[in-house]
């Protein structure tokens, strides 16, 4: 019977998740990338809280050539805010290449978060 009755207050209590996402990344391609040929990657950073100090970064291949833009940033980012990189990228290399993108973030009470994404550059069709 108590099985029963901790089962029931399992069921019916509700269950604490993780704190909401703090930050959200947005990743885009522009254009189709051939070899020599120029396309773009633009990168979102957007937060929900203010963070004392956030960083964001765009690792490219040694098979993408950047041809502009900043593929780094850091400072504190206010609440509703958000941070956009772009880089002009050239095609040094055949395809596939992957991109990393590295969010960092700490929070005014303390609380640190990372996330990382992968994308494999666009396939040609």
């Amino acid at each position: 019977m108590r099985i029963l009755w901790l089962l029931s207050f399992l069921i019916v209590s509700p269950i604490q998740v993780n704190d909401p996402p703090l930050f959200f990344l947005e990743v885009l391609f522009d254009g189709v990338p051939t070899e020599g040929g120029g396309w773009v990657i633009t990168v979102t950073l957007e937060t929900e809280t203010d963070l004392e100090v956030a960083a964001l970064q765009i690792h490219t291949p040694a098979g993408l050539r950047v041809n502009s833009g900043e593929s780094q940033w850091q400072g504190p980012l206010k609440a509703d805010n958000e941070v956009v990189l772009e880089l002009a990228l050239t095609l040094t290399s055949r395809l596939p290449q992957e991109i990393l993108i590295e969010a960092k973030a700490k929070t005014i009470d303390g609380r640190r978060f990372q996330k990382i994404e992968r994308r494999s550059t666009p396939k040609i069709p």
